[in-house]
């Protein structure tokens, strides 16, 4: 027997190449963790006799500094083999698996709270996951099982080839995805581990860790000129016209135009107040004249002020973008740049340039950089609190009405 206790106290001896070792087992209360002791000496013995063996093999001096290093891979082993049990336990006791994992994120708290549409996008990459860990690892089946190395071959299967429900019957053109498109996926796939680290008994998140692509934006988002933004205001047809005006006059992304609620409009003190969809960031927007007089002329459906499109973006987001780049096209501007062959093509003209163009124009007509930040969003909402506490809606009206109007309503 490798250990022995004698009073309180327990002791190990032990055989390590026709050697004998023997000490004491310090801090040992049982003869479980005397045992656990016993086995960590003779790793270590272990380790210290092959590095010494190595040395005197090939004829090199020993170092003192190799028995410190063995006694830290000795520790390291033992920490991974430790992690491999509790993991295997929590598999045993706590299975989670995987076609359920997503489901039951969906109680847990998270920073930022998502739309039901971005929800679907992030359930349906999970769902890509878990089709791709089907065909590749048929054998595992739960959430603990998942290594690193399998979490690196799908992102990589994934970069050449985009997503697993394409590939039985992809045509040989597909488009590799993009690489925020891969960032997407990564931060996704990992938040969904992260979610459930607890419950599953993880000690190691096997996305975290996983090299996201370099995002090259080779071109940027125009702004409009004065004539281009008066051409399109005019030329818009009935669904975009809103939009442009909205987007003109506010600097509000698409989201947050399509959603916009009546109880968030005061035509009475001429201010929006909206909490964006993208950052939660409470937004509280002047009202300029010719928006006044533009809005006061609409019909009150329902709750929001542009129904239709409130209800596009709810069934079909991405439907709303391109009426607005198909009405850009058809006025004669250039949407996108394309600069390789089979590569994604970048968006340079589209609703969000309108917010480009807000910001450009009230830097020339000498509004303050914090009235601008303020109204697009560009703060941390301490900071928009902050500097909302210091200037009020008149002001920045005044500032703001110092633009050239986009449109005569």
């Amino acid at each position: 027997m490798p250990v022995r206790q004698k009073g309180e106290t327990w002791y190990y001896e032990l055989m390590v190449n026709r050697q004998r070792f023997n000490g004491v087992c310090t801090g040992c209360k049982s003869k479980q963790e005397a045992l656990a002791y016993a086995s960590e000496v003779k790793n270590t013995i272990k380790i210290k006799k092959s590095i010494v063996e190595t040395a005197v093999t090939n004829n090199q001096p020993i170092d003192p500094r190799d028995a410190i290093i063995a006694d830290l891979q000795a520790e390291i082993k033992r920490l991974k083999e430790k992690i491999a049990e509790i993991q295997g336990l929590a598999a045993t006791e706590n299975p989670i698996r995987l076609v359920d994992a997503f489901a039951r994120t969906l109680d847990k708290p998270r920073r930022r709270e998502s739309t039901i549409e971005r929800m679907k996008v992030k359930s349906r990459i999970w769902d890509d996951f878990v089709s791709w860990m089907s065909r590749k690892y048929k054998h595992i089946d739960t959430l603990q099982e998942v290594t690193k190395s399998m979490c690196e071959g799908y992102i990589a299967n994934f970069r050449i080839n985009g997503r697993t429900d394409r590939l039985a019957d992809a045509p040989k053109t597909i488009k590799q995805p993009s690489a925020s498109t891969v960032g997407m996926y990564i931060n996704t796939l990992a938040e969904v581990f992260k979610l459930l680290k607890a419950d599953a008994g993880l000690t190691i998140n096997p996305f975290a860790d996983i090299q996201k692509p370099l995002v090259r934006r080779r071109a940027n988002r125009e702004a409009f000129s004065l004539e281009d933004a008066k051409k399109i205001i005019t030329e818009a047809d009935d669904f975009t016209k809103p939009l442009f005006i909205m987007a003109f006059a506010t600097a509000l992304r698409e989201g947050d135009i399509c959603t916009l609620k009546w109880s968030e409009v005061d035509l009475q003190n001429d201010v929006i107040t909206k909490y964006a969809n993208k950052t939660a960031v409470k937004l509280e927007i002047p009202i300029l004249n010719w928006l006044h007089d533009y809005l006061v002329k609409l019909p009150r459906k329902n709750a929001y002020v542009f129904p239709e499109h409130q209800k596009m973006y709810k069934e079909n987001r991405t439907g709303v973008s391109y009426r607005v780049k198909a009405a850009l096209r058809k006025m004669g501007f250039n949407t996108n740049v394309e600069f390789e062959k089979g590569k994604r093509a970048i968006s340079t003209l589209d609703l969000h340039s309108c917010r480009h163009t807000f910001c450009t124009f009230a830097g020339l007509a000498g509004v303050p950089l914090i009235v601008v930040q303020g109204i697009v969003g560009h703060m941390s909402p301490e900071m928009t609190k902050h500097y909302s506490a210091h200037t009020t809606i008149a002001d920045r009206k005044r500032a703001l009405e110092m633009m050239p109007k986009f449109y005569h309503a």
